[in-house]
């Protein structure tokens, strides 16, 4: 090794379990013979021959910054200084962007790429992250270059010449470390090993331990890789781009098998303004707290209960909508408003997605999970009064589109002047379709029978996240406005709003699509209902009693007379998985079922919470666990590490969990994307590459006080009731 940079090989030890393993790392790749997988796809509806070199192929690079100017006039930069690429078992470690490029053009002529349509894929762990590095060299090179964009700065693939990137992450949905242990490989990725704080220059001398690191991102990544393709006995041409795509394959080839489905799909189509009317009342999982209990040490015996596989269970146990939707009425300006109770036997007997008017909302005594979303509500009021960005009370009128789910709470829960229904849409009420059921049965079989046992920790966590992932596919939008990457600024950018036309050709394309399967209205259902199971839990428990809840689980206090009402709620929940005939039975004659409010049996004697997703609890151990959106969980070095610090660590005591309170060690990361030229500069007396970077720095998290959730008003509320 001279200044950093490789001899012809290095002979580099894996971080492998079963010791002993290393590979060659070199500076070139050598040609070997591999097999095409061939392919056809069809581009503007015309078939197109592609073959696939059949070799697992991945990237990683490490990266430096500086500050060449000043505190008060900053200007950063950034830059690869090393990276390492596999193809098979071949393995290259080289400095600069200039590097990597000038290799993808040798194994361009090496395997003949440009000839007949063949693709290489190379699989990058964080793939938006790497990618800001390298787009510009591509741009310059003046190659074909397409973006497959999820959102700004979320690159799904990149199609670059003859190559195809792929982001691991977003096929794995895990850190490359936690991806490794989940899948019980041999090699494992070396955490914590490199000091992000030291500059490293693409002349700097590289220690043997730089690129032990190094080549072991990539090699975890390719075994990583190669598992997932013999467990699921897929191929690079097979294998989905996301977690999610397992879940749909599953789905589709279900569907495949019932003729029926398809008229079904196709016979529940919505329109474009319903589908935005959908979209408006879709909403995610109830995630609040106790506002009588804000900012307060709570000592005593506190339950906390978790709903078993929430999302699958309803989509099990649930009525859906499963006919086209009727519009039954739309209120005509100058006419006489109609009351919610006009429509009585429609909400209790149809699936109705409908537009409420309410004046003059009050929230009752005694109820301290608020439901009303200020962010869902549109209208003209005053004296408005809210909890954590949920409404107490207004003075005049708001409107808002929701399902008869969400009515039945606002009606339990608020006193109102009038509530009217504006507009409704109605449809036939039925079960969740078979063949999705099906599959969710077979996912939660195999979660339930084969959890520890040993050989099988592979398909446990599969299904497992499989499970998890039904929720992804069922609340999918069927269209997003388009984005565009600006190669010249660096950045991605809306390019276009989509008016009502366009979004109207874009619904119909999604329904005319072969591949499209999914009926978006499930979607909205689905998570109306979990809204409201957790709504009866809640007062199940008692309002006087509830302390915070979060999607699918619930913290209150809990004694024995609450204990026997839980308990009667699963055996009726047991009762109807008979009903159902969806129980599980195992070989050993012991049962599963589906939505058991299972006791997490945390033992916890305090707890405490500020807003939503920021709580920490302690149990009759002493041990501290807290949950804070934006906090790390750890300072991401190897527990062995006499420095490794978990967040419960760094908050020390419960009751620190304040406003005041900074995390330093756990704080989290923010990124600066930085535009440049593709430039050599000395700096330092270092001949550096830079171009475009994205530089993370971590960062200090202020824990946000209740001067963000409306705490004044929250206060003023209840101390008039």
């Amino acid at each position: 090794m001279h200044n950093g940079f490789l001899a012809h090989k290095m002979r580099v030890k894996l971080n492998s379990r079963k010791g002993g393993r290393y590979i060659e790392l070199r500076k070139k790749f050598l040609k070997r013979n591999y097999n095409f997988l061939h392919t056809t796809k069809y581009i503007n509806k015309n078939p197109c021959k592609i073959e696939y070199l059949d070799a697992i192929c991945c990237f990683d690079s490490e990266t430096s910054k500086i500050n060449l100017g000043t505190e008060e006039s900053e200007k950063w930069v950034g830059w690869v200084y090393q990276w390492c690429m596999c193809v098979g078992n071949d393995y290259v470690g080289l400095r600069t962007i200039t590097d990597f490029m000038n290799t993808l053009d040798a194994l361009k002529k090496m395997y003949q790429l440009e000839k007949n349509k063949r693709v290489m894929i190379i699989y990058i762990h964080n793939l938006s992250y790497d990618a800001v590095y390298f787009l510009r060299h591509m741009y310059e090179r003046d190659c074909a270059t397409e973006l497959f964009l999820l959102d700004s700065r979320k690159i799904l693939t990149i199609k670059y010449d003859c190559f195809e990137f792929r982001d691991s992450y977003r096929q794995s949905n895990m850190s490359l470390a936690k991806w490794g242990e989940n899948l019980n490989t041999d090699v494992r990725k070396a955490v914590g090993a490199v000091d992000y704080d030291v500059i490293r220059y693409q002349d700097s001398e590289l220690t043997y331990d730089d690129w032990y690191y190094q080549v072991n991102d990539v090699a975890t990544m390719k075994e990583c890789i190669e598992v997932e393709l013999r467990e699921n006995r897929d191929t690079l041409v097979t294998i989905p781009l996301t977690s999610t795509g397992y879940v749909r394959r599953d789905c589709r080839r279900a569907i495949e098998k019932d003729a029926e489905y398809r008229r079904f799909f196709l016979r529940t189509a919505l329109t474009e303004d319903l589908y935005t009317k959908m979209y408006e009342a879709f909403a995610g999982g109830y995630c609040h707290g106790n506002r009588f209990f804000v900012n307060t040490t709570l000592i005593g015996n506190i339950g906390h209960r978790d709903k078993k596989s929430f999302y699958p269970s309803e989509q099990m146990m649930d009525y859906f909508p499963i006919s086209k939707f009727e519009h039954l009425y739309k209120w005509e300006s100058g006419k006489e408003l109609r009351s919610y109770e006009k429509f009585a036997s429609q909400l209790a007997h149809l699936c109705c997605l409908i537009q409420i008017v309410i004046i003059n909302p009050r929230l009752k005594g005694g109820v301290t999970a608020t439901y009303l979303q200020r962010s869902k509500m549109r209208g003209t009021w005053s004296n408005l009064k809210c909890d954590n960005g949920r409404i107490l009370s207004f003075d005049g009128s708001g409107a808002m589109w929701c399902t008869e789910l969400d009515l039945e709470t606002i009606i339990e829960q608020y006193e109102f002047e009038n509530l009217y229904i504006t507009d409704i849409y109605t449809s036939k009420r039925g079960e969740f379709p078979r063949p999705f059921k099906k599959v969710i049965a077979k996912y939660f079989e195999a979660k339930e029978t084969l959890k520890g046992v040993e050989g099988s920790e592979y398909f446990y966590m599969k299904s497992k996240n499989k499970l998890n992932a039904i929720f992804g596919m069922s609340c999918s939008r069927l269209i997003r406005d388009d984005i565009e990457h600006d190669f010249e600024q660096s950045k991605d950018e809306v390019i276009k709003i989509l008016d009502t036309g366009e979004r109207e050709k874009r619904i119909a394309k999604y329904y005319n699509s072969r591949k499209s399967f999914f009926p978006y209205q499930l979607g909205v259902w689905l998570t109306a209902h979990c809204r409201r199971e957790l709504m009866k839990l809640i007062t199940l428990v008692g309002y006087d009693k509830f302390i915070y809840s979060d999607t699918d689980s619930i913290f209150f206090f809990d004694d024995e007379e609450t204990e026997q009402r839980l308990e009667k709620y699963n055996k009726e929940i047991a009762r109807r998985n008979d009903a159902l005939k969806i129980t599980l039975i195992k070989k050993d004659g012991t049962k599963s079922y589906f939505n058991l409010f299972e006791d997490e049996k945390d033992d916890i004697k305090k707890f405490r919470f500020l807003h939503a997703k920021c709580y920490a609890f302690e149990n009759s151990k002493d041990e501290l666990s807290c949950t804070i959106a934006g906090v790390s969980k750890d300072n991401k070095l190897e527990k062995s590490d006499k420095n490794y610090m978990t967040n419960a660590d760094e908050l020390g005591e419960i009751d620190n969990l304040d406003a005041d309170f900074v995390f330093h060690e756990c704080g989290g990361t923010v990124s600066k994307y930085v535009c440049n030229e593709i430039e050599k500069k000395c700096i330092n007396g270092h001949v550096t590459e830079i171009s475009d970077a994205c530089l993370i720095f971590n960062t200090d998290k202020k824990i946000s006080g209740m001067d963000t959730c409306d705490f004044d008003d929250m206060y003023d509320y209840q101390n008039r009731e």
